[in-house]
C-alpha cells in the first residue's frame, strides 16, 4: 500500500511539473511571435498607438525613445528566460532607479548597460512583459486571490522612465566618471610594466645606483597584481542570466572594478582555502602598509642588504614605477659598484650601538654572576655577604 501511495504520489508530482513546463514553453513561443510581430514586424509603426495605459503603466508618451536595462532586455528577447522572479515579484518590472545618479539622472558607469528603444518598441515591451505578468501570476497564484492579481496587474512597469530629452545624460558625473577612468587607466599600465620588469631580474649594468626591494615585497606585488587582474576578469565575466534585477555591483565591470586602492604589498588573502566563493571586491586585505618593511629596522635603515636571499635590486625607472603606485614605500639605495662586487654594506650604526650596549650589559651580567658564586659552584658566599651586610661591589 505504502508502495502504491508513493507512486501515485510521484506520478501526480510530475504531471504537476510537465504542466508548468508545458506553460512555460507556450508562454515563450508567445512572446517569440510578440517580438517579431510587435518590435521587430512591420506592424511595429512608430505612430501606432499602444494598448497599454500610459498613465499607470510606463508608456512613453510624446518621446522618441526611451533607455531600457541591456540585462533584463537580453532574456527577455531569449525566449528561453521565464523571468519568474521579475514578473512574479512585486513592484515594477522594469527597475531603474537604482542606477541614476545624485542629480537624478543615469549613471554614465551604467549607460553602456543599457539600449535605447524608440516609442513603438518600447511600448510593445512593456505589454509584452505585463501580458507575460499576467498570466504568469494566473498560472501559478491561488484562484481565490484575484485581489492580489489585479493588484500586481496595475503596478507600474517601469519605476522610472529614462530618455535623451529629460535625464539619459549628466554632464557633471560623465566628467568625474572621465577622469576616474583615466586615473584607473594610467594606474593599469603602471601595474603592468611592474609586473613585467619584476618578472626578470633587470640588468643593472648601465645603473650608477639601484636600489633594494624586499624579495618579499616583490612576491607580494606580483601576486596582488595577478589577483586583481584575475578577480576583474571574473566579475567583467559574469553571466548575466541570473534571476535578480541590475543591481549596483554588477555595474562594476572591466576597469570600474579595479581599485585605486592599493594600501601595501604584504599581501594574504582574507578568504580561507577552503572557500571557493568570488571575491566581487577587488580590494585585497593586507597586513603591512608599506613596501621593504620587512627588511627595514626601527630607524628607517637596513642591516640585510647584502642578504641575496631576502633583498634584490632594480633600477631606477622600476623604482619610480614603484613610489607611484606605492608612495609609502621604504627608499633603500646603493651604489650598482658594492652591489655587483658583493661589498660589505655597514648598516644601521643605531642598530649597531643597541647591539653593542646589549652585549655589554651581558658580559656584566656574565661577570656579576661569576663573582658570586663559589669554588664549589654555590650561591653560600653570596648568602653570608647578605647576612653580615658587606658591601657588595658590582662590576660597571
Amino acid at each position: 500500500f505504502h508502495e502504491f501511495t508513493d507512486n501515485i504520489y510521484t506520478l501526480s508530482r510530475f504531471t504537476r511539473l510537465s504542466n508548468q513546463l508545458y506553460k512555460k514553453i507556450e508562454r515563450m513561443k508567445r512572446r517569440r511571435n510578440g517580438i517579431l510581430q510587435n518590435m521587430l514586424g512591420v506592424k511595429c509603426r512608430k505612430d501606432a498607438s499602444s494598448d497599454v495605459d500610459d498613465s499607470t503603466r510606463g508608456s512613453a508618451v510624446s518621446r522618441s525613445s526611451v533607455w531600457v536595462d541591456g540585462d533584463l532586455l537580453r532574456r527577455f528577447f531569449s525566449c528561453s528566460d521565464g523571468l519568474e522572479s521579475c514578473l512574479l515579484g512585486t513592484g515594477p518590472i522594469l527597475r531603474h532607479k537604482h542606477l541614476l545618479c545624485d542629480h537624478n539622472k543615469l549613471h554614465p558607469r551604467a549607460f553602456r548597460r543599457g539600449k535605447l528603444l524608440d516609442r513603438a518598441a518600447y511600448d510593445a515591451y512593456v505589454s509584452l512583459l505585463l501580458s507575460e505578468r499576467e498570466q504568469i501570476l494566473s498560472d501559478h497564484a491561488d484562484p481565490t486571490q484575484t485581489a492580489n492579481i489585479d493588484e500586481l496587474n496595475t503596478t507600474n512597469a517601469n519605476d522610472c522612465i529614462i530618455t535623451p530629452e529629460s535625464n539619459l545624460f549628466c554632464q557633471e558625473c560623465a566628467s568625474s566618471y572621465s577622469t576616474e577612468l583615466k586615473e584607473k587607466c594610467n594606474k593599469l599600465r603602471l601595474m603592468i610594466d611592474l609586473h613585467d620588469a619584476l618578472e626578470t631580474d633587470a640588468n643593472l649594468d648601465n645603473e650608477t645606483h639601484v636600489y633594494a626591494l624586499s624579495k618579499k615585497s616583490a612576491s607580494s606585488i606580483k601576486s596582488s597584481f595577478s589577483r586583481m587582474m584575475k578577480s576583474t576578469v571574473q566579475i567583467n565575466a559574469k553571466p548575466t542570466t541570473v534571476d535578480l534585477p541590475l543591481s549596483e555591483e554588477s555595474l562594476y565591470s572591466g576597469l570600474d572594478a579595479l581599485s585605486l586602492d592599493l594600501n601595501s604589498v604584504e599581501a594574504e588573502s582574507s578568504n580561507s582555502k577552503g572557500d571557493h566563493a568570488l571575491n566581487l571586491d577587488p580590494i585585497i586585505e593586507l597586513k603591512d602598509d608599506k613596501v621593504n618593511k620587512t627588511i627595514t629596522c626601527p630607524h628607517e635603515s637596513s642591516n640585510v642588504l647584502c642578504n641575496k636571499s631576502l633583498v634584490r635590486y632594480v633600477p631606477y625607472w622600476v623604482w619610480k614605477k614603484l613610489e607611484s603606485l606605492y608612495p609609502t614605500a621604504i627608499c633603500h639605495s646603493r651604489s650598482a659598484h658594492s652591489v655587483k662586487y658583493s661589498l660589505d654594506d655597514i648598516g644601521c650604526l643605531q642598530c649597531q650601538h643597541a647591539n653593542d650596549k646589549q652585549a655589554m650589559f651581558m658580559r656584566n651580567v656574565d661577570e656579576w654572576a661569576k663573582q658570586c658564586y663559589d669554588r664549589s659552584g654555590r650561591l653560600s658566599n653570596l648568602y653570608r655577604r647578605g647576612l653580615s651586610g658587606e658591601k657588595y661591589h658590582y662590576p660597571t
